[in-house]
């Protein structure tokens, strides 16, 4: 018998609360995804005040690499929104390339690679972006660029993790 997504909302305090409860998967509104085992939420008013939610890697110092979670709803297809970010990054003056598809619990998102500037040297930022109907989630990982091949993996099997939920229906029972 399915569960119906909206019940689990309940179970978040329980879940944030509960450090010692592996794997540790995270809902908010509709977007669900596992963080890496010994990671911890970040400081909500910390880095971007876009995200709804962030993970850090505390165990590292200095930039310590992260992943965040934003939401955004737009009328405009995932092909125009994509254009509408690589000119935004170009403008910034920062390195963009379209990496091709990830295959998520969802199903395919864009995969995107964009390589910024930070007090602490360069950056790598990859983003997984999933488009249902008018809502576009977009789940960043992001380390340093000589550290990036340690977290690569991580953030791979994170961005695999991800599914949508769909709360405003009602499942029935089989």
């Amino acid at each position: 018998m399915p569960i119906r997504a909206h019940k689990h909302l309940q179970l978040i305090p329980q879940v944030l609360n509960n450090r010692d409860m592996l794997p540790l998967i995270f809902l908010m509104a509709q977007c669900v995804f596992t963080p890496p085992a010994g990671w911890q939420t970040a400081d909500p008013k910390m880095p971007s005040k876009r995200a709804i939610v962030g993970f850090i890697d505390k165990r590292v110092h200095g930039f310590c690499p992260s992943l965040n979670l934003t939401h955004e709803q737009t009328p405009m297809s995932l092909e125009e929104y994509l254009l509408t970010v690589e000119r935004s990054c170009r403008v910034k003056k920062q390195s963009w390339k379209h990496l091709g598809k990830i295959q998520t619990q969802a199903g395919p998102a864009e995969l995107v690679e964009i390589e910024v500037q930070t007090k602490f040297g360069p950056a790598r930022l990859v983003q997984a972006i999933l488009k249902s109907e008018k809502d576009i989630w977009i789940l960043t990982g992001g380390a340093l660029k000589k550290d990036f091949g340690k977290q690569a993996s991580l953030f791979e099997q994170t961005f695999r993790s991800m599914t949508l939920c769909d709360v405003g229906k009602k499942s029935e029972a089989h």
